[in-house]
C-alpha cells in the first residue's frame, strides 16, 4: 500500500503556470522477474488533438513482461479517474528505495474516491508472481 507521498512543484514563468506533481511510494521487497525495470505511463487520447475532450487512456512503456499494462488497461475505475483528472507514471526501483513509485500529474482536487483508486493501483502492483 502507499506509505509516503512527495509533492513537487515547478514554478511558473511569464508564459506558463506552475506545475504540480505528487509521487506516491509503495515499498515492495520483491524483485521483478529478471531484475528488469518497469517504466510505464499513460497517454490520454483526445477526440481532437490538443484541445479535444479526453475519450480514453492508453498505457505505454515497458512492464517487464509481468502483465501490469494489461491489468491496468482493463480496470474501468482506473481508466475513468485517469480520463477525467490526470496522467500516471509507474516505475519500480531496486537501489536506495526498494519498491514502486506512482507519479501523478495534474493534482486537481483529489477526492476520497480518487484516493481509494490510487490505493487500488498500489495493490495491483503486487498482482504478479
Amino acid at each position: 500500500m502507499i506509505k509516503w507521498a512527495n509533492i513537487w512543484k515547478k514554478d511558473g514563468s511569464k508564459n506558463s503556470p506552475p506545475q504540480w506533481w505528487v509521487i506516491f511510494g509503495v515499498p515492495d521487497s520483491r524483485q521483478v522477474p529478471g531484475y528488469k525495470l518497469v517504466n510505464i505511463r499513460t497517454i490520454r487520447k483526445k477526440a481532437f488533438p490538443l484541445f479535444g475532450k479526453v475519450i480514453g487512456v492508453t498505457w505505454r512503456g515497458d512492464d517487464a513482461s509481468i502483465g501490469l499494462i494489461d491489468i491496468l488497461t482493463h480496470d474501468q475505475e482506473i481508466e475513468n479517474l485517469l480520463k477525467n483528472k490526470c496522467n500516471l507514471t509507474i516505475k519500480n526501483y531496486t537501489e536506495q528505495f526498494q519498491g514502486w513509485t506512482i507519479k501523478v500529474d495534474r493534482w486537481i482536487n483529489p477526492t476520497a474516491q480518487d484516493w481509494s483508486i490510487y490505493q487500488k493501483i498500489a495493490k495491483l502492483l503486487f498482482s504478479y508472481d
